[in-house]
């Protein structure tokens, strides 16, 4: 009897079956200083609204470099807003989430227009 070939052998990429070896895990929304964490965390701020997609996060900290009084990691890694975020200047938050790489930091202006990414 003629042995068979692994189906990645003829090109093919071998089959993946759904389980917790293949599924991205996420801690459930937690509390944080008595806020609760969602997946999405958006804060009206100098007239703009800023939105931190908490799944698209990797934790590159380019946001955290353009602007340290606005956002901070948390516990896991990810990007959060800091408490003295009201303080930074209309242009940076901006710049901010113009640097984000996986574009998980979204700013919307007074009339609900996306203006980056």
């Amino acid at each position: 009897m003629a042995r068979r070939r692994p189906s990645h052998y003829y090109g093919r990429s071998p089959r993946r079956t759904a389980g917790p070896d293949h599924a991205r895990r996420r801690t459930p929304p937690h509390s944080r200083s008595n806020r609760i964490v969602t997946d999405i965390e958006e804060r009206q701020i100098n007239g703009l609204t800023i939105r931190i997609d908490r799944l698209l996060c990797v934790g590159f900290g380019d946001c955290i470099e353009a602007a340290p009084e606005a956002f901070e990691f948390d516990d896991e890694g990810i990007v959060t807003f800091k408490d003295t975020a009201a303080e930074v200047e209309r242009e940076r938050l901006i710049t901010a989430c113009d640097v984000c790489p996986v574009d998980a930091l979204s700013a919307f202006d007074e009339n609900g227009e996306q203006l980056v990414p």
